[in-house]
Protein backbone atom coordinates (compact mmCIF):
# COMPACT_ATOMS: atom_id res chain seq x y z
CA UNK A 1 0.00 0.00 0.00
CA UNK A 2 1.17 3.20 -0.64
CA UNK A 3 2.51 5.90 2.23
CA UNK A 4 0.58 7.99 4.39
CA UNK A 5 1.72 11.68 5.03
CA UNK A 6 0.56 12.85 8.60
CA UNK A 7 1.43 16.63 9.89
CA UNK A 8 -0.25 19.21 12.39
CA UNK A 9 -1.59 17.54 15.53
CA UNK A 10 -1.76 14.00 13.32
CA UNK A 11 2.02 13.95 13.36
CA UNK A 12 1.79 12.86 17.37
CA UNK A 13 3.24 9.75 18.08
CA UNK A 14 0.85 9.74 21.69
CA UNK A 15 -2.20 10.80 19.66
CA UNK A 16 -1.52 8.36 16.88
CA UNK A 17 -0.44 5.50 18.82
CA UNK A 18 -4.03 5.65 20.27
CA UNK A 19 -6.22 5.97 16.94
CA UNK A 20 -4.04 3.59 15.61
CA UNK A 21 -3.94 0.75 18.60
CA UNK A 22 -1.91 -2.19 17.72
CA UNK A 23 -2.88 -1.87 13.98
CA UNK A 24 -0.11 1.02 13.30
CA UNK A 25 2.79 -0.89 15.55
CA UNK A 26 4.87 -1.72 12.59
CA UNK A 27 4.24 1.17 10.43
CA UNK A 28 5.22 3.77 13.63
CA UNK A 29 8.30 1.78 14.46
CA UNK A 30 9.55 2.79 10.78
CA UNK A 31 7.60 6.18 10.64
CA UNK A 32 10.17 8.81 8.83
CA UNK A 33 10.08 12.55 9.00
CA UNK A 34 8.84 14.14 5.91
CA UNK A 35 7.74 17.50 4.70
CA UNK A 36 5.17 19.09 2.55
CA UNK A 37 6.91 21.67 0.21
CA UNK A 38 6.06 25.30 -0.59
CA UNK A 39 3.20 25.75 2.59
CA UNK A 40 3.08 26.68 6.08
CA UNK A 41 0.95 25.22 8.40
CA UNK A 42 -1.80 27.57 10.09
CA UNK A 43 -4.68 28.94 11.12
CA UNK A 44 -8.19 28.78 8.40
CA UNK A 45 -9.91 31.88 8.58
CA UNK A 46 -13.27 31.30 10.56
CA UNK A 47 -13.01 27.99 12.40
CA UNK A 48 -10.68 26.48 14.28
CA UNK A 49 -8.90 24.58 11.35
CA UNK A 50 -5.28 23.84 11.53
CA UNK A 51 -4.38 23.53 7.41
CA UNK A 52 -1.54 24.00 5.06
CA UNK A 53 -1.75 27.35 3.56
CA UNK A 54 0.40 27.59 0.35
CA UNK A 55 3.47 29.57 1.06
CA UNK A 56 6.78 28.93 -1.14
CA UNK A 57 9.48 29.81 1.34
CA UNK A 58 8.07 27.02 4.11
CA UNK A 59 7.77 23.86 4.22
CA UNK A 60 4.81 21.91 6.82
CA UNK A 61 6.75 18.75 8.76
CA UNK A 62 5.43 15.59 9.51
CA UNK A 63 5.93 11.98 9.23
CA UNK A 64 5.76 9.26 6.53
CA UNK A 65 4.09 6.22 7.43
CA UNK A 66 5.22 3.32 5.40
CA UNK A 67 3.24 -0.25 5.37
CA UNK A 68 0.36 0.64 7.36
CA UNK A 69 -2.09 -2.13 6.97
CA UNK A 70 -5.51 -2.13 6.00
CA UNK A 71 -6.81 -2.35 9.60
CA UNK A 72 -4.51 0.45 10.43
CA UNK A 73 -6.48 2.71 7.94
CA UNK A 74 -9.67 1.90 8.79
CA UNK A 75 -8.89 2.91 12.29
CA UNK A 76 -7.25 6.54 11.17
CA UNK A 77 -10.16 7.07 8.39
CA UNK A 78 -12.95 6.31 11.48
CA UNK A 79 -11.05 8.83 13.63
CA UNK A 80 -10.42 11.73 10.93
CA UNK A 81 -14.11 11.24 9.28
CA UNK A 82 -15.42 11.79 12.76
CA UNK A 83 -13.00 14.41 14.07
CA UNK A 84 -12.41 16.34 11.72
CA UNK A 85 -15.08 15.53 9.09
CA UNK A 86 -12.43 15.70 6.48
CA UNK A 87 -10.67 12.99 4.11
CA UNK A 88 -7.59 12.38 2.92
CA UNK A 89 -5.69 14.14 0.21
CA UNK A 90 -3.77 12.38 -1.98
CA UNK A 91 -0.15 13.38 -2.00
CA UNK A 92 3.11 12.57 -4.17
CA UNK A 93 6.57 11.84 -2.56
CA UNK A 94 9.78 13.45 -3.83
CA UNK A 95 12.96 12.26 -4.27
CA UNK A 96 13.98 14.30 -0.88
CA UNK A 97 11.38 12.10 0.98
CA UNK A 98 8.86 15.07 1.70
CA UNK A 99 5.57 15.39 0.20
CA UNK A 100 3.54 17.69 -2.21
CA UNK A 101 0.47 17.86 -3.70
CA UNK A 102 -0.44 15.72 -6.34
CA UNK A 103 -2.11 17.96 -9.17
CA UNK A 104 -5.55 18.29 -9.98
CA UNK A 105 -6.11 15.91 -6.74
CA UNK A 106 -9.42 16.54 -4.05
CA UNK A 107 -10.81 15.45 -1.11
CA UNK A 108 -12.06 12.69 -0.62
CA UNK A 109 -13.70 9.83 2.12
CA UNK A 110 -11.94 6.56 0.99
CA UNK A 111 -9.71 5.26 3.77
CA UNK A 112 -6.64 3.92 0.85
CA UNK A 113 -5.42 6.93 -0.03
CA UNK A 114 -1.95 8.19 -0.09
CA UNK A 115 -2.31 10.46 2.42
CA UNK A 116 -3.32 13.52 4.40
CA UNK A 117 -2.36 16.63 3.54
CA UNK A 118 -5.29 19.15 5.87
CA UNK A 119 -6.05 17.96 9.31
CA UNK A 120 -8.80 19.89 11.81
CA UNK A 121 -7.69 20.15 15.41
CA UNK A 122 -9.74 21.26 17.91
CA UNK A 123 -8.43 24.35 19.31
CA UNK A 124 -8.93 27.23 20.76
CA UNK A 125 -10.43 30.07 18.79
CA UNK A 126 -7.62 31.86 17.14
CA UNK A 127 -7.30 35.66 18.01
CA UNK A 128 -9.58 37.88 16.30
CA UNK A 129 -7.05 39.79 14.87
CA UNK A 130 -5.15 37.05 13.37
CA UNK A 131 -4.47 36.45 9.89
CA UNK A 132 -5.22 33.05 8.25
CA UNK A 133 -2.05 31.85 8.30
CA UNK A 134 -1.01 32.35 12.19
CA UNK A 135 1.18 29.95 13.81
CA UNK A 136 -1.04 27.48 15.30
CA UNK A 137 1.73 25.82 16.61
CA UNK A 138 2.57 27.67 19.90
CA UNK A 139 -1.23 27.82 21.30
CA UNK A 140 -1.43 23.79 20.33
CA UNK A 141 1.94 23.40 22.55
CA UNK A 142 -0.36 25.11 25.02
CA UNK A 143 -3.07 24.18 28.34
CA UNK A 144 -1.38 20.60 27.45
CA UNK A 145 -3.37 20.53 24.21
CA UNK A 146 -1.51 17.47 23.28
CA UNK A 147 -2.08 15.29 26.14
CA UNK A 148 -5.66 15.83 25.59
CA UNK A 149 -6.16 14.99 22.67
CA UNK A 150 -4.66 11.87 23.52
CA UNK A 151 -6.62 11.31 26.22
CA UNK A 152 -9.71 11.97 24.22
CA UNK A 153 -8.60 9.74 21.31
CA UNK A 154 -8.94 7.22 23.69
CA UNK A 155 -12.51 6.95 24.22
CA UNK A 156 -13.77 8.16 20.95
CA UNK A 157 -11.70 5.20 19.53
CA UNK A 158 -13.93 2.88 21.99
CA UNK A 159 -16.69 3.45 18.88
CA UNK A 160 -14.31 2.03 16.41
CA UNK A 161 -16.19 -0.55 14.35
CA UNK A 162 -19.20 -0.17 17.06
CA UNK A 163 -20.42 3.46 15.87
CA UNK A 164 -19.98 5.17 12.78
CA UNK A 165 -18.27 8.17 12.91
CA UNK A 166 -20.83 10.75 12.81
CA UNK A 167 -22.23 9.48 15.65
CA UNK A 168 -18.51 9.81 17.48
CA UNK A 169 -18.06 13.47 16.06
CA UNK A 170 -21.81 14.62 17.67
CA UNK A 171 -20.02 13.42 21.05
CA UNK A 172 -16.26 14.47 20.25
CA UNK A 173 -16.72 17.76 22.20
CA UNK A 174 -17.27 16.43 25.56
CA UNK A 175 -15.09 13.84 25.08
CA UNK A 176 -12.64 16.38 24.52
CA UNK A 177 -14.20 18.14 28.26
CA UNK A 178 -13.74 14.90 29.93
CA UNK A 179 -10.23 14.64 28.83
CA UNK A 180 -8.96 17.90 29.86
CA UNK A 181 -10.42 16.98 33.32
CA UNK A 182 -8.34 13.81 33.27
CA UNK A 183 -5.00 15.84 32.04
CA UNK A 184 -6.10 18.44 34.94
CA UNK A 185 -6.20 15.77 37.52
CA UNK A 186 -2.88 14.05 36.57
CA UNK A 187 -1.15 17.38 36.49
CA UNK A 188 -2.37 17.92 40.36
CA UNK A 189 0.08 17.22 42.85
CA UNK A 190 -1.94 17.74 46.66
CA UNK A 191 -0.33 17.34 50.27
CA UNK A 192 -0.48 13.78 51.71
CA UNK A 193 0.04 14.67 55.63
CA UNK A 194 -2.91 12.77 56.65
CA UNK A 195 -3.87 10.57 54.22
CA UNK A 196 -2.20 7.41 52.86
CA UNK A 197 0.34 8.61 50.45
CA UNK A 198 0.65 5.82 48.00
CA UNK A 199 -0.20 6.69 44.37
CA UNK A 200 -3.06 5.56 42.06
CA UNK A 201 -0.37 3.04 40.12
CA UNK A 202 -0.30 0.99 43.57
CA UNK A 203 -4.38 0.03 42.51
CA UNK A 204 -4.21 -2.99 40.11
CA UNK A 205 -6.65 -3.04 37.43
CA UNK A 206 -7.66 -5.63 35.51
CA UNK A 207 -10.54 -4.19 33.54
CA UNK A 208 -12.27 -1.60 32.39
CA UNK A 209 -15.17 -0.66 29.66
CA UNK A 210 -17.75 1.73 29.30
CA UNK A 211 -21.00 0.43 29.01
CA UNK A 212 -22.65 3.91 28.46
CA UNK A 213 -21.34 7.04 26.66
CA UNK A 214 -23.14 9.86 25.42
CA UNK A 215 -23.09 13.23 26.83
CA UNK A 216 -21.89 11.49 30.51
CA UNK A 217 -20.06 8.36 30.25
CA UNK A 218 -20.20 5.26 32.82
CA UNK A 219 -17.05 3.46 33.66
CA UNK A 220 -17.21 0.07 34.77
CA UNK A 221 -14.05 -1.18 36.51
CA UNK A 222 -13.01 -4.64 37.84
CA UNK A 223 -10.12 -3.48 40.46
CA UNK A 224 -8.21 -4.31 43.11
CA UNK A 225 -6.35 -1.42 45.49
CA UNK A 226 -4.13 -1.81 48.49
CA UNK A 227 -6.01 -1.90 51.57
CA UNK A 228 -5.04 -0.24 55.28
CA UNK A 229 -3.04 -2.70 56.57
CA UNK A 230 -0.82 -3.26 53.30
CA UNK A 231 -2.64 -6.95 51.93
CA UNK A 232 -4.61 -6.35 48.63
CA UNK A 233 -8.60 -5.96 48.30
CA UNK A 234 -10.59 -9.11 46.85
CA UNK A 235 -11.05 -7.72 43.24
CA UNK A 236 -14.47 -5.62 43.18
CA UNK A 237 -16.51 -4.15 40.52
CA UNK A 238 -17.15 -0.66 40.68
CA UNK A 239 -18.94 1.65 38.27
CA UNK A 240 -18.35 5.70 37.76
CA UNK A 241 -20.66 8.44 36.49
CA UNK A 242 -17.71 10.16 34.47
CA UNK A 243 -18.22 14.03 34.01
CA UNK A 244 -15.71 17.07 33.35
CA UNK A 245 -14.77 19.14 35.51
CA UNK A 246 -17.24 22.49 36.55
CA UNK A 247 -16.97 25.98 38.14
CA UNK A 248 -19.27 27.73 40.20
CA UNK A 249 -19.52 31.65 41.14
CA UNK A 250 -21.66 33.60 43.23
CA UNK A 251 -21.84 37.21 42.53
CA UNK A 252 -21.66 39.36 45.23
CA UNK A 253 -22.53 43.23 45.65
CA UNK A 254 -20.04 43.86 49.31
CA UNK A 255 -21.61 48.00 49.06
CA UNK A 256 -25.78 46.61 48.72
CA UNK A 257 -24.71 43.61 50.79
CA UNK A 258 -26.41 41.71 48.41
CA UNK A 259 -25.81 38.87 45.94
CA UNK A 260 -27.18 37.02 42.70
CA UNK A 261 -28.64 33.62 42.56
CA UNK A 262 -29.56 32.06 39.66
CA UNK A 263 -32.65 29.42 39.39
CA UNK A 264 -33.19 26.46 36.46
CA UNK A 265 -35.15 23.73 35.83
CA UNK A 266 -32.49 20.75 36.82
CA UNK A 267 -32.97 16.88 35.87
CA UNK A 268 -31.16 15.90 39.08
CA UNK A 269 -34.36 16.82 41.57
CA UNK A 270 -36.53 16.02 38.72
CA UNK A 271 -35.27 12.48 38.38
CA UNK A 272 -35.30 11.83 41.92
CA UNK A 273 -39.00 12.83 42.79
CA UNK A 274 -38.90 16.14 43.91
CA UNK A 275 -42.03 18.05 43.61
CA UNK A 276 -40.73 21.61 42.31
CA UNK A 277 -37.34 20.59 40.37
CA UNK A 278 -36.58 24.37 40.04
CA UNK A 279 -33.20 25.16 42.08
CA UNK A 280 -31.67 28.24 43.04
CA UNK A 281 -28.27 28.30 42.97
CA UNK A 282 -24.94 30.08 42.22
CA UNK A 283 -23.55 30.22 38.71
CA UNK A 284 -22.63 27.28 37.39
CA UNK A 285 -20.87 25.31 34.00
CA UNK A 286 -18.54 23.27 33.14
CA UNK A 287 -14.92 23.92 32.04
CA UNK A 288 -14.00 24.20 28.12
CA UNK A 289 -10.72 22.40 27.04
CA UNK A 290 -7.74 24.78 26.98
CA UNK A 291 -10.00 26.90 29.40
CA UNK A 292 -8.32 28.03 32.79
CA UNK A 293 -11.41 27.76 35.57
CA UNK A 294 -11.66 31.04 36.20
CA UNK A 295 -12.02 32.30 32.91
CA UNK A 296 -14.53 29.40 32.82
CA UNK A 297 -16.04 31.25 35.66
CA UNK A 298 -15.86 34.64 33.90
CA UNK A 299 -17.29 33.11 30.81
CA UNK A 300 -20.48 31.38 32.43
CA UNK A 301 -21.43 34.64 34.51
CA UNK A 302 -21.56 36.53 31.08
CA UNK A 303 -23.98 33.66 29.89
CA UNK A 304 -25.96 33.15 32.50
CA UNK A 305 -26.28 36.74 33.92
CA UNK A 306 -24.88 39.46 31.69
CA UNK A 307 -22.55 40.40 34.37
CA UNK A 308 -19.00 41.35 33.06
CA UNK A 309 -16.27 40.84 35.74
CA UNK A 310 -12.52 40.93 36.09
CA UNK A 311 -11.33 39.13 39.19
CA UNK A 312 -13.04 36.37 40.42
CA UNK A 313 -12.09 35.24 44.29
CA UNK A 314 -11.32 31.64 44.68
CA UNK A 315 -13.65 29.41 47.29
CA UNK A 316 -12.52 26.24 47.56
CA UNK A 317 -11.94 22.88 44.85
CA UNK A 318 -13.49 19.81 45.61
CA UNK A 319 -15.53 16.75 44.45
CA UNK A 320 -18.61 16.95 45.81
CA UNK A 321 -19.76 13.34 45.16
CA UNK A 322 -16.17 11.58 45.49
CA UNK A 323 -17.87 7.73 45.91
CA UNK A 324 -18.95 7.78 42.26
CA UNK A 325 -18.27 10.88 39.90
CA UNK A 326 -15.43 12.29 38.81
CA UNK A 327 -16.90 15.60 38.60
CA UNK A 328 -14.40 18.61 40.21
CA UNK A 329 -15.63 21.62 41.28
CA UNK A 330 -13.99 25.07 41.74
CA UNK A 331 -15.91 27.51 43.42
CA UNK A 332 -15.43 31.75 43.05
CA UNK A 333 -16.95 34.48 44.56
CA UNK A 334 -17.03 37.56 41.86
CA UNK A 335 -17.12 41.00 43.44
CA UNK A 336 -20.00 43.01 41.47
CA UNK A 337 -21.85 46.33 41.34
CA UNK A 338 -25.82 44.86 41.49
CA UNK A 339 -27.88 47.53 40.97
CA UNK A 340 -31.85 47.12 40.90
CA UNK A 341 -32.69 45.98 37.55
CA UNK A 342 -29.52 43.36 36.89
CA UNK A 343 -31.77 40.29 37.57
CA UNK A 344 -33.65 38.87 33.99
CA UNK A 345 -34.03 35.82 32.45
CA UNK A 346 -30.83 34.94 30.20
CA UNK A 347 -28.87 31.07 28.96
CA UNK A 348 -27.92 30.14 25.56
CA UNK A 349 -30.79 29.25 23.22
CA UNK A 350 -28.13 26.67 21.50
CA UNK A 351 -27.76 24.91 25.19
CA UNK A 352 -31.89 25.25 25.14
CA UNK A 353 -30.85 27.25 28.57
CA UNK A 354 -33.39 29.38 30.55
CA UNK A 355 -32.06 30.98 33.60
CA UNK A 356 -33.48 33.62 35.54
CA UNK A 357 -31.54 35.69 37.87
CA UNK A 358 -32.90 36.64 41.54
CA UNK A 359 -30.87 39.80 43.54
CA UNK A 360 -31.29 38.66 47.39
CA UNK A 361 -29.78 40.34 50.09
CA UNK A 362 -27.22 37.86 51.94
CA UNK A 363 -29.30 37.38 55.26
CA UNK A 364 -32.33 36.74 52.89
CA UNK A 365 -29.77 34.48 51.56
CA UNK A 366 -29.08 32.58 54.61
CA UNK A 367 -32.84 32.38 55.54
CA UNK A 368 -33.45 30.47 52.43
CA UNK A 369 -30.13 27.99 53.02
CA UNK A 370 -32.03 27.56 56.23
CA UNK A 371 -35.59 26.63 55.28
CA UNK A 372 -34.48 24.18 52.81
CA UNK A 373 -35.32 25.93 49.61
CA UNK A 374 -31.57 26.89 48.66
CA UNK A 375 -30.41 23.10 48.80
CA UNK A 376 -27.11 23.03 46.00
CA UNK A 377 -23.82 22.21 47.80
CA UNK A 378 -21.72 24.19 46.44
CA UNK A 379 -23.65 27.61 46.96
CA UNK A 380 -24.41 26.44 50.35
CA UNK A 381 -20.27 25.76 50.57
CA UNK A 382 -20.00 29.55 49.00
CA UNK A 383 -22.34 31.23 51.38
CA UNK A 384 -20.70 29.78 54.30
CA UNK A 385 -17.36 30.93 52.99
CA UNK A 386 -18.92 34.02 52.37
CA UNK A 387 -20.37 34.39 56.14
CA UNK A 388 -16.57 34.35 57.58
CA UNK A 389 -15.22 36.95 55.42
CA UNK A 390 -18.16 39.45 54.69
CA UNK A 391 -17.12 41.88 57.14
CA UNK A 392 -13.62 42.39 55.37
CA UNK A 393 -15.09 42.65 51.60
CA UNK A 394 -17.95 45.88 52.74
CA UNK A 395 -16.79 49.04 52.15
CA UNK A 396 -15.68 50.84 55.73
CA UNK A 397 -15.10 47.29 57.45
Amino acid sequence: MKPVFLCGPLADPALLSVVLGDAGDGALAAARPASLPGHRLGWRAGARVAAPQADARAQVPGILLEGLDLAGRRRLNHFLSGVAKWGPVRVTLDETAGARPASGAGLANEAGLAGLADAQAPLPEAPQDAAASTDFAPLWASHDWPAVMAAAAAEYMDSFDRHPALWAHERWPVMLMRAASQVRAGASEKPATRRLALRRDAVDLRRCRRPYSDYFTIEEMHLSFPRFDGSPSPVVKRATFVDGDAITVLPYDPVRDRLMLVEQFRMGPYVRGEPRPWMLEAVAGRIDPGESPADAARRELAEETGLQVGEVMPVASYYPSSGAVTGYFYSYVALCDLPDGTDGVHGLDSEAEDIRSHLVGFDEAMALVASGEAEAGPLILTLFWLEHRRAGLRPGA
